[in-house]
């Protein structure tokens, strides 16, 4: 489902990745996973597809800052990679019953592709080591559960 946010949306994302890479920062936190990029670049994009996500499921989104592991959208974590062809990842200290979303995109168009139990997606055949990052899953797109089963499952 393809979900292009508006230009008040992006600005309410903008505003909140900015925000919480500012937070990590001060605090003297440290990107995690091994990962060593643009943390603002990277915290702007995962705002912005936690919102398009809220919007694909019609659900509120409360741009929340230094909340870190807690789940994006009422029991959903949302996961954000900027090209259409990636998978989701799932990482294996992740929690196991909550409802991971892959979106796919950037710069406010997204494509929000499916859903999976964290206890479903760490399967073996998706464990996978790339670069000098520590394992994950990553659970190809064909194999996620689509946004009208989510709500109809979990009555969203």
């Amino acid at each position: 489902m393809e979900i292009k946010l508006t230009s008040h949306e992006v600005g309410s994302a903008v505003r909140v990745g900015g925000l919480r890479n500012w937070q990590a920062i001060r605090a003297g936190l440290h990107d995690a996973h091994g990962f060593n990029g643009d943390g603002w670049g990277i915290n702007i994009e995962g705002a912005m597809g936690e919102m398009a996500a809220a919007k694909a499921l019609d659900v509120y989104w409360d741009g929340s800052v230094n909340t870190f592991k807690a789940n994006d959208l009422n029991g959903i974590q949302v996961r954000t990679r900027s090209e259409h062809h990636y998978d989701l990842i799932v990482r294996p200290e992740d929690d196991n019953d909550a409802i991971w979303i892959l979106v796919t995109g950037k710069n406010g168009i997204y494509n929000v592709r499916g859903w999976i139990l964290g206890r479903d997606a760490k399967q073996k055949e998706w464990l996978q080591v790339y670069g000098k990052r520590p394992p994950a899953y990553f659970i190809p797109q064909n194999k996620l559960k689509s946004l009208e089963r989510l709500k109809y499952e979990h009555m969203l």
